[in-house]
C-alpha cells in the first residue's frame, strides 16, 4: 500500500460513513456504498491483517458486504 492510498482513504472515511449513514439498507445503492466504507476501513485501520494489497482489500471489502447485507451468492 502506499501512502497517498492510506492518506486518501483516511480523509474519505467519514464522509463515507456519513452517506452511508444516510441509507437504509433497503435502498439500491446501500450495499455498494457500504462495500465503498468497509474497504476504505480497511485500507485505514486493517493494517494488522496484512492488507497492503489493493485487489485484496477489495474482495475482503465485498466479502464482508455481502455478509452484512444478507447477499450470500
Amino acid at each position: 500500500m502506499t501512502r497517498y492510498e492510506y492518506e486518501t482513504a483516511k480523509q474519505k472515511l467519514e464522509p463515507q460513513k456519513r452517506i452511508l449513514q444516510n441509507l437504509s439498507p433497503g435502498d439500491t445503492s446501500y450495499e455498494k456504498q457500504l462495500q465503498k466504507y468497509l474497504e476504505m476501513l480497511v485500507t485505514v485501520k486493517g493494517h494488522a491483517w496484512c492488507m497492503d494489497v489493493a485487489t485484496e482489500r477489495r474482495k475482503m471489502a465485498k466479502l464482508m458486504a455481502a455478509a452484512l447485507y444478507g447477499n450470500h451468492d
